[in-house]
C-alpha cells in the first residue's frame, strides 16, 4: 500500500468519521443503514473474519474510525476502500 493510498483513505474515513460524529440524532437511523454495510466491507477488507456488530448509532463514527484504522494496520491496499468511504459521505443525510 503506497503512502498516498493511506492518506487518500484517512482523509475520506476522518471525513467520514466526523460526519457520523457530528450528524444529529434523528439522522442517525438512516445514517446506520448506509453506514453498516460500508463498515462490513471495511472488516472484511482489513481480513476480519468475524462479523461487526451493530453497536448504538451514535457509536457508528468511532466503529467506522477503528475499522479503518485496522485496515490501514493490515497493510492492504486502501484504494477501494477510499472510494468505499467516498460514496458512504456522499449519500449520508
Amino acid at each position: 500500500m503506497s503512502a498516498r493510498n493511506i492518506e487518500e483513505f484517512q482523509i475520506e474515513l476522518d471525513r467520514v468519521v466526523d460526519r457520523l460524529r457530528t450528524m444529529p440524532v434523528t439522522k442517525l437511523p438512516q445514517a446506520a443503514q448506509l453506514t453498516r454495510p460500508v463498515l462490513s466491507q471495511l472488516a472484511e477488507m482489513a481480513g476480519q473474519l468475524t462479523p461487526v456488530p451493530d453497536i448504538a448509532e451514535r457509536g457508528l463514527g468511532d466503529q467506522c474510525a477503528v475499522l479503518g484504522q485496522e485496515l490501514i494496520n493490515s497493510g492492504r491496499p486502501c484504494e477501494t476502500a477510499g472510494a468505499l468511504l467516498r460514496e458512504l459521505r456522499l449519500v449520508l443525510p
